[in-house]
């Protein structure tokens, strides 16, 4: 795909797990997956600054059918593991057999909390406004089809605050890329 770089690609071992991204301790128990990394449309922009959308992929080996994108916290600018902890329920959609990609939206955050420093560049901007979950939405299905060689049967969007927000959106702008 053009301007996509895969920056990493490994089989995950059943019973890792991921470092707890809101307080201590890590996830449960992962299901095996392959984990594919990678960065979008990487440029430089305003003030030399390097931008690109970064996004990671887990696609589990025992893969429900299914793919869900999960959205993003505040102002965005790190790429949080693809698991989907905010998708109803107590068990995380990767654990419950989900194709699963998260974003950073195409840019990174340089202190904790809000970092809106990077709206001083339109593109990067445009890519936290709307388009950078389009295009990794539609990249992760590409990826998914070719690694199951098939489609997946449903796609979902799920995310509350900055995540709600990306999810309206892409209803509204991108009707047809997820299916709820």
């Amino acid at each position: 795909v053009a301007n996509v770089e895969i920056t990493k690609a490994a089989a995950i071992a059943a019973g890792t797990t991921e470092p707890n991204p809101w307080g201590p301790g890590h996830s449960a128990p992962l299901p095996g997956y392959c984990r594919v990394e990678g960065v979008m449309n990487r440029r430089t922009g305003v003030g030399g600054e390097e931008f690109g959308i970064t996004f990671i992929l887990a696609m589990p080996d025992k893969w429900n059918g299914d793919f869900l994108m999960q959205g993003g916290a505040g102002s965005n600018g790190v790429v949080m593991p693809p698991l989907g902890l905010n998708a109803a329920g107590d068990t995380p959609a990767l654990l419950r057999g989900f194709a699963v990609v998260s974003t950073d939206t195409g840019h990174k955050s340089h202190h904790p909390g809000f970092d809106f420093a990077f709206v001083k560049d339109q593109q990067a901007y445009l890519d936290f406004a709307y388009l950078a979950n389009a295009e990794v939405g539609q990249l992760a299905k590409q990826l998914i089809a070719q690694h199951y060689e098939k489609p997946a049967k449903y796609s979902y969007f799920s995310g509350c605050s900055t995540g709600g927000r990306e999810g309206m959106i892409l209803s509204q702008r991108y009707p047809t890329i997820f299916n709820g």
